[in-house]
């Protein structure tokens, strides 16, 4: 069995890269009329069931467990500075107004990956992500799980009421699993998490792979999702050649034994992206993913490289 980049990665890609804002965006509701005496509050880790990315904002009064169904959660934020918050929700929610290019330098700012990583992964392993983020200039991540990361303000009464923040999110997917419920915190650890985590099998005909259970026996684990640079390649990446993809490889190479927390001798990673997206500013989004060393090998049932370190893995058969 050749293990090749997968063609049909691309169903997976384009529900993780695009798709994703449409099928998880919650339908939207209206907040409450009603005045409020203060405004709600929020804290990184928070999910809320209604919300509407498309128009950039979540009702607050919406926070459920993360362990139920929900809509977006958060994993960074920060208040607006107070001139754009005096601009009002309108203005800033209005793509065409004079403030909106100030908003979305905020935005970048606050929400970048080397800002948020720390509430999702541990302080070392953080650390480390937030480096080779840096070193290769990526400004689009997202952790191993079905979605999307974005951002939103609160709703109008919340708005209104104090709660002038812009919120960095995940923005679930229930597409991929058929479920939305989960911490996406929990994705940095060494947990199978079948409902989140993204596993897959390679197909027999090698032209593509499967999205599978993690806790069933897997070829392949997918370890961070990231934009990089893909200028000067060719635009049709199903023509690449080795020497195209091999500083992809590397840089997810890095990115995976960050994530691991060893650098492993028993497993390949590489770099899988959708061939038919094409590149948006010259970067396109990829898949660090890993599968065994050994082709007639394949990870066990609950098997999980993240966070495992150098702890040793009982192969099975594929």
């Amino acid at each position: 069995m050749t293990r090749r980049r997968s063609t049909l990665a691309a169903v997976v890609l384009a529900l993780v890269a695009t798709t994703a804002l449409a099928l998880t965006t919650v339908t939207a509701a209206a907040a409450a009329t009603t005045a409020k005496s203060a405004a709600p509050t929020w804290r990184v880790g928070d999910c809320y069931t209604r919300g509407n990315v498309d128009f950039d904002v979540v009702d607050l009064t919406s926070k459920v467990a993360c362990s139920k169904e929900h809509g977006l959660q958060v994993v960074g934020g920060a208040p607006l500075p107070a001139a754009l918050a005096a601009a009002g929700l309108d203005a800033l929610t209005d793509r065409t107004s004079a403030v909106r290019p100030q908003l979305l330098d905020f935005v970048r700012a606050t929400c970048a990956p080397g800002e948020v990583v720390g509430n999702l992964y541990p302080k070392a392993t953080a650390k480390r992500l937030a480096a080779l983020f840096a070193q290769h200039k990526v400004s689009d991540w997202m952790p191993p799980a079905g979605g999307q990361m974005g951002w939103v303000m609160p709703d109008p009464d919340s708005f209104a009421a104090g709660a002038t923040d812009v919120l960095c999110v995940h923005i679930t997917n229930r597409a991929i699993h058929g479920t939305t419920a989960g911490d996406l915190r929990d994705i940095s650890t060494n947990a199978t998490l079948p409902d989140q985590r993204l596993c897959g099998r390679f197909r027999a005909d090698g032209l593509g792979s499967d999205g599978v259970g993690c806790d069933t026996v897997h070829d392949i684990e997918s370890l961070l999702w990231v934009g990089l640079d893909v200028t000067g390649k060719p635009a049709d990446a199903q023509t690449w050649t080795a020497t195209d993809w091999a500083d992809l490889d590397a840089a997810c190479a890095q990115f995976a034994t960050a994530v691991i927390g060893a650098h492993r001798s028993d497993i390949v990673v590489n770099a899988d992206t959708d061939p038919t997206q094409a590149p948006i500013d010259g970067n396109r989004f990829f898949n660090c993913r890993a599968y065994p060393k050994v082709e007639t090998q394949a990870f066990p049932a609950n098997v999980i490289l993240t966070a495992l370190g150098n702890a040793k893995i009982h192969f099975t058969k594929p």
